[in-house]
């Protein structure tokens, strides 16, 4: 199988800023946001994102702005979240209207990260679509839903953590949390 790399159908480097401001995406095309965006919140209706840099945390837990700005990304069924042939994070909260479905614009191994919150896996929507076999798609979830039904702060976590994949597996499916 040839798999074909992807080319965004545009692309905004410059920051976007200011209060209040919301971006809609509209389209079949991809559109590839590389800025550090403040904007509040992302609507995806047709096509897909292409993550162009990480997101950036602000110091003191106040917040995250980066490609996708600093609020919510709504995606709409069939729509797709990329990464430019490269690592990348984001720390936004995403919410998908199907099956959420990932990407990348190249054909080098790379790994996206989604560090926000994802209440498409708590409202039972387990299953993704990867597209290239050329990403990994990982998520923080375990130890920060730990932390979050145990009060704990990051230096109260349970120690010995995993240190491999099937201990962390194992932990995973003995936990409460999943239940």
């Amino acid at each position: 199988t040839t798999y074909n790399p992807l080319a965004p159908t545009l692309n905004i480097s410059s920051n976007i800023t200011g209060p209040s401001i919301s971006l809609t995406k509209t389209g079949d095309g991809l559109l590839q946001l590389s800025g550090q965006n403040d904007f509040t919140s992302v609507t995806v209706s047709g096509g897909g994102l292409v993550l162009g840099a990480n997101a950036a945390y602000t110091q003191g837990g106040g917040g995250v702005s980066g490609p996708l700005g600093s609020g919510t990304v709504a995606m709409a069924a069939g729509t797709r979240l990329l990464v430019d042939n490269n690592d990348r994070q984001t720390g936004n909260v995403f919410t998908w209207a199907g099956t959420p479905t990932f990407d990348s614009t190249g054909g080098t191994n790379r790994t996206l990260t989604l560090n926000g919150s994802m209440p498409w896996i708590a409202a039972g929507t387990p299953t993704i679509a990867i597209n290239s076999p050329y990403l990994t798609v990982a998520a923080t979830l375990g130890l920060g839903l730990h932390g979050l039904q145990h009060r704990l702060t990051p230096l109260d976590t349970p120690r010995p953590l995993p240190t491999t994949l099937a201990d962390a597996l194992t932990a995973l499916e003995r936990s409460a949390a999943l239940r």
